[in-house]
This record gives C-alpha cells, sequence and structure tokens, in this order.
C-alpha cells in the first residue's frame, strides 16, 4: 500500500474521530490493525471498531460490515491493489487493476 494512500486514510480517520464520529474501519489483515489500535487507546470499541476483510475485492466481502447498526456514511479509500497479475486472468496488467478497482466500487455503490 503506498505512502500517500496511508496518510490520506490516517487522515480521514484521525478527522472523523476528533469530531467525535463513531467509526468502524477496516483492514486486510490483523498486522494492518494493530497501528491503528495503538495510535488510539484510549478509544472504545464503540467508538472505533476495526473490521478485517482480507480480499476487498470479493463482492461480499463488506456485507456484515455495512450491518453494524447505526452506520450512515461509507467512506471507501481502499483500492483492490495486486502486484502478482499472473494468477488473476491472462490479462494485461493495467486492465486487471481498473476492472478490479472499478468492480469493487460497483460492489459498494447499493
Amino acid at each position: 500500500m503506498g505512502r500517500d494512500s496511508l496518510t490520506r486514510k490516517a487522515h480521514i480517520l484521525e478527522q472523523l474521530l476528533t469530531k467525535g464520529h463513531s467509526v468502524v474501519t477496516t483492514v486486510r489483515s490483523e498486522e494492518k490493525a494493530a497501528p491503528i489500535r495503538a495510535a488510539y487507546p484510549d478509544k472504545t470499541s464503540d467508538e472505533l471498531s476495526i473490521v478485517i476483510v482480507p480480499d476487498i475485492a470479493k463482492p461480499d466481502a463488506f456485507d456484515e460490515v455495512v450491518k453494524v447498526p447505526g452506520i450512515e456514511v461509507v467512506f471507501h479509500t481502499a483500492s483492490p491493489f495486486y502486484f502478482n497479475f499472473s494468477t488473476w486472468y491472462s490479462l494485461p496488467a493495467g486492465f486487471q487493476l481498473l476492472t478490479r478497482t472499478t468492480r469493487g466500487c460497483e460492489d459498494r455503490a447499493y
């Protein structure tokens, strides 16, 4: 994940928490969740909830997350970016990235 992507996500999270919003955020692994928990040790699970979603490109990846009571807004800042293109069909790399990103956004826009 690129540095700009992490910076943008951290900024959004910081702004929401500072303004008193309860936040449910998703990460791809427990390894990615640990620094967030460490950065906000004073936040309760009602204020900051971290849900692990290993593969955001799956059509049903966020189905359970959006069922959390009280969710009013979704900020989709991630992209299903992979460096190993040979495992996803035999299409050009750029097409694969664009297709996976577009599908990921379309699946969330309901």
